[in-house]
């Protein structure tokens, strides 16, 4: 009887364990960025790329901690196609370069053709992960949108500032505040 009880509560154990992990961010499980990218296509949705790296440590944090939990997880289901890559592995270390992923995590969200929309970076709460997620699927202020206004001769400090505040590391900040001034 006591046998019993004990596999009963890991059973419980284990079905409330899998209940939880469902309600975060699902992930693509092959792994695949051109899959991910046709999948994006046919459902009209960005990709959002979790770059990390297997040594770190807020990598790790944002997994265990921020990916489960059930309102990221609502938001991200419903308009991305979500993959997380190794970026230090195979195929993805050309991809790190392509998308000039420097730092881990980094959060990349791409249109179905593969082009970068926005980047994110670092460990962040709940709430502020999904402000990124926000702006990324915002087509008028994500990265893209401010690069093109930008580009196109917009020197307004709205347009500056929105695209430095959130892209602070970008090596072309430097001439667009001289271009500024």
């Amino acid at each position: 009887m006591k046998i019993m009880r004990k596999i009963l509560l890991a059973l419980l154990l284990g079905v409330f364990t899998l209940s939880l992990a469902a309600q975060g961010i699902k992930f693509e499980e092959n792994h695949d960025l051109y899959a991910a990218l046709a999948k994006a296509k046919a459902e009209n949705k960005l990709v959002f790329i979790d770059a990390y790296a297997e040594w770190c440590g807020p990598c790790k944090v944002m997994a265990r901690d921020i990916f489960p939990q059930k309102e990221v997880g609502d938001f991200f289901n419903t308009r991305f196609i979500n993959l997380k890559l190794d970026m230090e592995k195979g195929d993805n270390v050309a991809l790190a370069k392509k998308y000039e992923v420097r730092a881990y995590p980094t959060y990349l969200f791409l249109d179905s053709d593969g082009k970068l929309v926005h980047k994110g970076l670092g460990s962040m709460p709940a709430a502020q992960f999904v402000e990124v997620a926000k702006v990324a699927a915002d087509t008028e202020n994500n990265y893209a949108a401010l690069s093109k206004k930008i580009k196109s001769g917009d020197r307004s400090y709205a347009t500056i500032k929105k695209f430095l505040d959130q892209n602070p590391y970008d090596t072309g900040n430097g001439a667009l505040v001289d271009s500024y001034f």
